[in-house]
This record gives C-alpha cells, sequence and structure tokens, in this order.
C-alpha cells in the first residue's frame, strides 16, 4: 500500500487522517490559521500557546495576530471543536504503546495548567508543530553587531561594520520596531536598491514606482511601535 500524499490544503490533511483530533503547538498566524481551517472541516483542534496571542491586541502586526486571522477566529471561537490553551510551554513529544502522541507540558509563569504545574495532553495524530522560526545571519552573522539582541543597522540597513553589506528580510529592527511583517521589510528593499544604485552611479528613478504604490518605507515615523500605519 503507497503511503498518502499530504494535500495541499488542511482540509485534505484532516480528510487524510483517520480521526479527527488534533493538537497544534504554537498559537500565533501559522497555529491560528492550521486551527481554524481545521475546525471549518470539522476536526477538534486544541492550541497550545507559551503565551495568549489570540488574545493580545496591539498596533504592531509584527507583534501580534493580523485582523485578517483574528476575524477567522473569532468566526470559530464559539465553536466546541476549538480549545486554546496558554501559559503551556511543551517540554515533551512522545509516541506511547497504543501509537498516541502524549505531549507534556508545563505552566509559564503567571499561568496554570488543568493539572497545577504540568499536563500532559494525549492525541491520536502527530501534533502540528507551529513555532515559526528563528531568524540566522549565517556566516554573515559576525559582520553585523548586536545590541541586546538587536540587529545594529544604519537608516539605509547597512553593517555599520562592513560597509557595503546590507540585511534585508525579518531581522531589520528600527525605533524598536521589528519588520517581520512582510508588507514592512519588502517596503524596505528599494531603500537598499536605492543607496546601491546611487553608489554606482545607477539611475533609480525606476524605482519611483515604489513610492507610487506605496511600498517605499523610507520615512520610520509610521513605525512607531504605538501608532504603527501597517
Amino acid at each position: 500500500m503507497q503511503p498518502h500524499q499530504r494535500g495541499q490544503s488542511w482540509a485534505d490533511h484532516a480528510s487524510a487522517c483517520s480521526t479527527d483530533d488534533f493538537l497544534i503547538i504554537g498559537g500565533y498566524e501559522s497555529g491560528i490559521d492550521a486551527a481554524v481551517a481545521l475546525v471549518e472541516a470539522g476536526c477538534r483542534v486544541r492550541v497550545l500557546d507559551r503565551g495568549e496571542p489570540w488574545a493580545t491586541r496591539g498596533p504592531d502586526p509584527s507583534e501580534v495576530l493580523s485582523p485578517y486571522t483574528i476575524e477567522r477566529l473569532e468566526s470559530v471561537a464559539d465553536s466546541d471543536r476549538l480549545l486554546v490553551d496558554g501559559g503551556a510551554i511543551v517540554e515533551e513529544v512522545r509516541r506511547d504503546d497504543d501509537g498516541c502522541f502524549e505531549v507534556r507540558a508545563r505552566a509559564a509563569d503567571g499561568y496554570e495548567l488543568p493539572e497545577d504545574e504540568s499536563s500532559t495532553y494525549t492525541v491520536p495524530t502527530r501534533p502540528i508543530l507551529a513555532t515559526g522560526f528563528e531568524p540566522t545571519l549565517g556566516p554573515a552573522a559576525d559582520c553585523f553587531p548586536r545590541e541586546k539582541g538587536i540587529v545594529q543597522l544604519t537608516d539605509r540597513d547597512e553593517s555599520p561594520t562592513t560597509p557595503g553589506l546590507f540585511l534585508a528580510g525579518p531581522d531589520v529592527t528600527h525605533n524598536g520596531v521589528k519588520f517581520c511583517f512582510i508588507y514592512k521589510f519588502r517596503a524596505r528593499f528599494p531603500i537598499t536598491a536605492e543607496t546601491i544604485g546611487r553608489r554606482l552611479g545607477v539611475e533609480t528613478d525606476p524605482l519611483d514606482v515604489y513610492r507610487e504604490q506605496n511600498m517605499y518605507l523610507g520615512d520610520l515615523s509610521c513605525c512607531e511601535p504605538e501608532m504603527c500605519d501597517c
């Protein structure tokens, strides 16, 4: 018998499993996206997260769920098929003798789990890991100094210690705001292109289209933590 090939949607994934019970580790964008889709497919879903990102509101879409994801979550919030447990730090996932998966978690500071300091959740399906990833600069890491964990850059996203080396992507931080939200770091690309173009004596007028489409993030005053315009 050939192994099933996972489909292109969570509904396909649910239909390929012999049960409708799922557990998701991680409650930000990818975790909630999976949870909502599985609930809409008729499944029972539990979400574990060390915090409560689904209950957090704020002006910076880099740090909270996007309005679209919140809207989708609210559409299934009253369903008895969705459980969200905040303050659960997952420490171990193992398979028991019956083939089920045991997820052992402990309570984060300030939280209580159903069984005091620790709790074990058992599900018949492999838990879905939705904790994202940690950005890494790889071999260029030594070329970008850090202060309190934040990569230090010039106002043109250039390394202050290695001229000519620029950083693009979700590890760019300015004014205390991390540009991990895709709209933000994409809007910084033309800044780098313009800087390099001018140094090379290349015409940079083609970049005007980014300004016209509001994709030229040169004025960082719109990215203050308390009044983000994104």
